[in-house]
C-alpha cells in the first residue's frame, strides 16, 4: 500500500472553463506552462468555444465532443493522452477499466503530474486528481470551488456520477511549435465553431447559433435560471480571454495586424458580456426582471453583430494568408 499528494497542483484558470482551468493548473506545476492564462485559452481554442442550450441548461458550457481536448493540448506542444468510458450498471468489465484507470493514474502521480478527470466531486465539471491513498482506496482532488480540501474521490466511484462518463486526460511533455502555426490553427478553430451548422447535440447551438438560442430562450422566457447566470459568468471570462488573444496577435505579431479591427470588435463584445454579468448575476435561480429584459436582448443583439463582423474579418484573413508566409506551417 502506497500514497501520494501533490500539493502544490491547484486549479488554474480564470472561471471561463473548468476543462481549461484543470489544465492550466496541471500543466503549471509539471513546468509545461508559464504564460498568461488568455494565451492558454486561445492557443487553445477554448476561449472561442460559445455553446448554449436551447433553454440555457448549465450543461451547455461542457457539452462538446470531449475528444478535442487532446487537439487541443497538441495545439500547443502538448504530448497527452485521453481515456473517456460509459458506464452503466450492465457493464460486465467495467471494474476493469476503473483498475486500468488507477494504474495510469498513479502512474502520472508518480510522474509529479497531476490528472484532469470529469466530476471527481459531485459537481458536473471537470477537475483534477492531485494524489491517492491505497490504504483507503480513494484519489485526492481539486474542483472548481476552489476549496483547500474537497473530498476525497473513492477509486470505486471513478466514472460513476449523474452524468456517468470516466474521463480523464494524461499528460507527458511538452515540445516547441511554431508559435504562428498554433496561432493560426487556433483561429481556424474559432471560425469552425463560429460557423457550425450542427452541435453534438440538436438542443445545443454553437457559435452564432447559441447567440439564436439565448436569445429566443430569452424572448420566450423559457429558461433555467441558475444555467443562464452561469453562462453569463463564465462566457464573461471567455469573451475577455479572446480579446485580450486577438489583441495580443494584432498589436504583438506582425503577420497579424490586420486583425486589429476584429480585436476591437471582441473588445466591445467583451465589455458587453461584463453588463450582462452585472444585469444577469451568479450565482441566482431568479427569472430576469422584466425592466432589464430589453437592455438584455439589446445586449446580445449587439454582441452578435459584432461578434459576426469580427468572425468575417479572421476568416478572410484566414483564406488570404494562411500559405503565404513561409513561418505559417499549415
Amino acid at each position: 500500500m502506497s500514497k501520494q499528494n501533490l500539493t502544490e497542483v491547484k486549479m488554474g484558470g480564470n472561471g471561463c472553463s473548468s476543462y481549461l482551468g484543470s489544465v492550466d493548473g496541471v500543466l503549471t506545476a509539471a513546468n509545461m506552462w508559464n504564460d498568461d492564462f488568455y494565451k492558454l485559452a486561445g492557443m487553445t481554442g477554448i476561449a472561442f468555444i460559445f455553446i448554449i442550450h436551447e433553454e440555457t441548461c448549465p450543461s451547455s458550457l461542457t457539452v462538446y465532443d470531449w475528444q478535442e481536448h487532446f487537439a487541443m493540448m497538441d495545439r500547443i506542444g502538448v504530448q497527452s493522452e485521453i481515456f473517456q468510458y460509459y458506464y452503466n450498471p450492465n457493464l460486465n468489465t467495467y471494474n476493469l477499466v476503473q483498475n486500468r484507470a488507477i494504474e495510469r493514474i498513479k502512474e502520472s502521480l508518480g510522474r509529479g503530474v497531476g490528472v484532469v478527470i470529469w466530476t471527481p466531486t459531485p459537481l458536473l465539471e471537470f477537475g483534477i486528481i492531485t494524489g491517492y491513498d491505497d490504504e483507503q482506496g480513494i484519489f485526492t482532488v481539486k474542483d472548481v470551488t476552489g476549496q483547500e480540501d474537497p473530498d476525497p474521490l473513492l477509486y470505486s466511484n471513478l466514472g460513476i456520477s449523474e452524468v456517468p462518463v470516466l474521463f480523464y486526460q494524461i499528460f507527458y511533455d511538452r515540445i516547441e511549435v511554431l508559435s504562428h502555426k498554433t496561432y493560426w490553427e487556433s483561429l481556424i478553430y474559432g471560425v469552425k465553431e463560429w460557423n457550425k451548422e450542427y452541435h453534438v447535440s440538436p438542443y445545443y447551438g454553437s457559435g452564432k447559433k447559441a447567440y439564436l438560442n439565448l436569445l429566443t430562450a430569452l424572448k420566450k422566457r423559457k429558461y433555467n435560471g441558475f444555467g443562464l447566470s452561469y453562462i453569463i459568468f463564465s462566457y464573461n471570462k471567455a469573451k475577455k480571454c479572446a480579446a485580450e488573444y486577438l489583441n495580443f496577435l494584432a498589436t504583438e505579431v506582425n503577420i497579424f495586424a490586420g486583425l486589429t479591427t476584429a480585436a476591437e470588435l471582441f473588445r466591445q463584445v467583451s465589455q458587453n458580456f461584463v453588463q450582462l454579468a452585472e444585469l444577469i448575476p451568479f450565482p441566482s435561480e431568479e427569472a430576469v426582471a422584466s425592466e432589464k429584459l430589453t437592455k438584455i436582448l439589446q445586449i446580445v443583439e449587439k454582441s452578435l453583430e459584432l461578434e459576426n463582423k469580427a468572425m468575417d474579418i479572421i476568416n478572410n484573413y484566414i483564406d488570404k494568408n494562411v500559405g503565404q508566409n513561409d513561418e505559417i506551417i499549415y
